[in-house]
């Protein structure tokens, strides 16, 4: 779950090479535009519930994007090193 915070305070603190970086190998190149779309910088969201099992983690989110309350998942995979990347997420207005 470190990784979501991770993702969440890069986020949050204008950082979008940060957030990037934490996303899987494979998903990096959809990150860009999905963060412009979905969670533009400066989004303030909080995981309220997340769970998961080994392989995977899934956080519910909310909070505010764009001054809109808003809320939606995150979702986190284990790597063949044992750490976890960002695999894709949706945030929506509420």
């Amino acid at each position: 779950m470190r990784v979501i915070k991770d993702f969440l305070a890069k986020i949050a603190g204008n950082d979008k090479a940060g957030a990037i970086a934490l996303a899987c190998e494979e998903q990096k190149r959809f990150m860009d535009d999905k963060i412009d779309s979905l969670l533009p910088l400066g989004s303030r969201v909080t995981i309220t519930r997340a769970g998961g099992t080994s392989k995977f983690v899934l956080a519910e989110v909310t909070g505010t994007v764009e001054n809109r309350p808003a809320r939606g998942t995150v979702i986190a995979d284990r790597k063949a090193d044992g750490d976890f990347c960002l695999t894709t997420f949706s945030v929506r207005d509420v």
